[in-house]
């Protein structure tokens, strides 16, 4: 069943048809993995309208993932987290609302769907907003147009597109990461210095997540890393944050062979970087697994507390383990069920090395 859309307002057509459309504001504030599943919506809403200039609203954390899109004409960043006095956090949000306001926007899309965004695209003065009917936190009352999602399990990608579709767009969905050549040259000296083994199967391991019911627990990463490493035909390479330290060094610890360790050390396009020289990421439901797979490098997902089905890796290549537990998926941060976390617990380490192992051998190494 082809999802529905529909606009409730007075306009029973394409509102901005005919008009001239100059200037157009993206609202994604967050998360890394959100921002990412918002990129297709670029280069749709560039082929509707190619003068228009586009502007791309998005917290000051999340963008450098955008830096260097080739669709986005202007990165507007907010700042959730403002350092100083009041008076200093109220001047500096009020500084974003004056450019915000100034732009004039004759289409402004909010993609966010919480409060703060609905607020926002209301405050900017757009000609047109728009948004989903089933948005949170009342957001929909800030917007002129609606639309629907009837699909409750479609892809968070899908959902998205949802709105240059109305507006006529009829593409695939393309994902745009621009690398950097400093980001190349840093991650050939990362190679070199951690004498990383190239002609070797590169795995990348990300072991934890925003929620601890998304994580697998740390003794089956450290298993799972001492398999891949016992039959010595893959480098592996635990990922993460600075704030991920701790969680990695507690599986590494527990591990009988010693991995390579870039927790930490990568900023997010030198991630990309080193996602693009792997052959696979092993992941949580996480950021990194969503930039994976829109670099197009296969994943293999563990998925228990949250919906695969919208918001697991986008694309063909990539494949979920996830067990079949009556209270899963709870969408919860905090588990109740007795057995605590079966739906990761019940993943075995032996399962998912055979899995990678069989998707591992139809991809071809890279070529460094």
């Amino acid at each position: 069943m082809k999802p529905r859309i529909f606009f409730t307002s007075c306009w029973k057509n394409n509102p901005l048809a005919g008009e001239n459309v100059n200037n157009i504001l993206v609202i994604k504030l967050s998360s890394l993995g959100d921002v990412i599943h918002a990129l297709p919506v670029l280069p749709a809403l560039k082929a509707l309208y190619p003068d228009a200039k586009l502007f791309f609203l998005v917290n000051k954390k999340y963008s450098e993932i955008l830096r260097g899109n080739p669709y986005i004409d202007e990165i507007l960043l907010f700042e959730r987290e403002i350092g100083g006095r009041f008076f200093e956090k109220l001047a500096t949000l009020w500084r974003l609302v004056k450019r915000i306001r100034a732009a004039r926007f004759d289409l402004v899309i909010d993609l966010q769907g919480l409060l703060r965004s609905g607020l926002i695209a209301w405050i900017s003065g757009g000609k047109r907003v728009i948004g989903f009917e089933n948005s949170r936190e009342g957001s929909p009352l800030f917007y002129h147009e609606k639309v629907a999602v009837s699909q409750i399990d479609m892809h968070a990608v899908d959902r998205y597109l949802l709105i240059p579709r109305f507006l006529g767009w009829k593409g695939t969905p393309e994902f745009i990461i621009s690398s950097e050549p400093a980001d190349e040259a840093f991650m050939d000296k990362f190679f070199r210095a951690e004498k990383v083994k190239t002609y070797l199967k590169i795995i990348g391991i990300h072991p934890t997540a925003r929620w601890k019911t998304k994580e697998w627990p740390a003794e089956k990463f450290a298993r799972l890393g001492d398999l891949l490493l016992l039959t010595g035909a893959y480098e592996v390479v635990f990922l993460g944050s600075r704030e991920d330290i701790p969680g990695v060094n507690q599986i590494v610890k527990q591990m009988k062979f010693r991995p390579i360790i870039g927790t930490g050390k990568f900023s997010l396009k030198q991630l990309a970087a080193f996602i693009q020289k792997s052959d696979l990421l092993v992941t949580n439901d996480s950021g990194p697994m969503h930039l994976a797979a829109a670099l197009n490098i296969p994943v293999l997902a563990l998925f228990g507390a949250t919906d695969y089905r919208r918001t697991g890796p986008y694309g063909k290549e990539h494949e979920v383990i996830s067990k079949a537990i009556p209270c899963s998926p709870c969408l919860r941060r905090a588990c109740i069920n007795p057995e605590k976390m079966a739906c990761m617990e019940r993943i075995s380490p032996e399962e998912v090395f055979s899995r990678l192992h069989q998707m591992i051998e139809k991809r071809p190494h890279p070529s460094f």
